[in-house]
């Protein structure tokens, strides 16, 4: 009867060695994948940016091009100094002579 609680308690510690290094394995199949997942979203997260970087990169070229394209129509446009009244002119000047003058006094 001895031999066979021998049997019993050398089968239970065999178990629970089992049991242990089944739950050790486990730990560490959990902790793998939480570093691939982790990896991975830190991954996406930088080729995100790196998109956004590049498509920001592109609208600001895109709306120095529009800038650009809306002062030279604004160029076209705008009169030049021989287009314009010189009695105009000189009113002109002489406002802002006038009132250059009278803030530094």
């Amino acid at each position: 009867m001895s031999e066979a609680v021998d049997e019993v308690f050398e089968a239970e510690e065999k178990a629970q060695q089992i049991l242990e290094e089944a739950e050790k394995e486990a730990s560490q199949i959990v902790k793998d994948a939480r570093q691939k997942a982790s990896d991975i979203v830190s991954r996406a997260q930088k080729e995100a940016r790196q998109e956004a970087d590049q498509i920001i990169e592109q609208q600001v070229e895109a709306a120095k091009k529009e800038r650009e394209e809306v002062l030279r129509q604004a160029r076209e446009k705008a009169p030049s100094p021989e287009d314009l009244d010189p009695d105009r002119l000189q009113e002109a000047a002489d406002l802002v002579v006038d009132v250059v003058a009278r803030n530094k006094g």
